[in-house]
C-alpha cells in the first residue's frame, strides 16, 4: 500500500490542476477560488486586463499589500480601479497601449494562473457568459510570465 502512495503522490504532482468555471451561474464559485488566492499570496500577484472593476479585488487585495506582497497591474483604461491600487506601496501600474487587449490573466505567486476572456468587471462577470479557467500547471505559468514579461516591456509606467 505504501509502495502505492509513493506512485500516486508522484503523479499528483505530475498531473496539475485545471479548475473550470462556467460564469454567470458559478460566479460565486470563480470568485471565491480566485479571491481566497489573493489573500493568502505571500510574494507577487500580478493582474493584466483590459479594464479593472471589481469590487471584491480591492478588499481581498488590501491584507496580502500589508503583508509586503508585491501588485503588478497591466491595464489599458485605468479611470476605474487601477488607481485605487496605486496609493498603496508595493505596487506597479503600467498602461498598455499598443494593441487592445480583451482578456485578462491573474497570475498569483508565480503558482495559480486564472484566465478570463474579458476585462475583469462586476457587469461583464455578472451579465455574460463565460468559460473562465485556472491552473496550477507549471508549463502553463512560464508561457504566461513570458508574455506578462513581455506586456511590461512595451508598456509605460503610469507614474512617470
Amino acid at each position: 500500500m505504501i509502495k502505492l502512495l509513493g506512485l500516486l503522490l508522484t503523479f499528483s504532482t505530475v498531473n496539475a490542476d485545471i479548475f473550470t468555471f462556467y460564469l454567470p451561474d458559478e460566479g460565486s464559485r470563480f470568485e471565491h477560488h480566485v479571491l481566497s488566492r489573493i489573500k493568502n499570496a505571500h510574494t507577487h500577484i500580478t493582474i493584466v486586463a483590459p479594464s479593472i472593476d471589481f469590487a471584491p479585488l480591492r478588499k481581498a487585495v488590501i491584507r496580502p499589500l500589508s503583508r509586503g506582497t508585491h501588485l503588478t497591474l497591466i491595464v489599458q483604461n485605468p479611470a476605474q480601479d487601477p488607481l485605487y491600487y496605486i496609493s498603496y506601496k508595493n505596487t506597479d501600474l503600467y498602461l498598455y497601449e499598443k494593441r487592445l487587449m480583451s482578456d485578462t490573466l491573474i497570475l498569483i505567486d508565480n503558482t495559480h494562473l486564472c484566465h478570463l476572456p474579458q476585462g475583469l468587471s462586476d457587469k461583464q462577470l455578472t451579465r455574460n457568459a463565460l468559460n473562465v479557467w485556472c491552473t496550477d500547471d507549471a508549463q502553463a505559468i512560464h508561457t504566461a510570465q513570458q508574455y506578462i514579461h513581455r506586456m511590461i516591456k512595451r508598456s509605460r509606467p503610469y507614474l512617470e
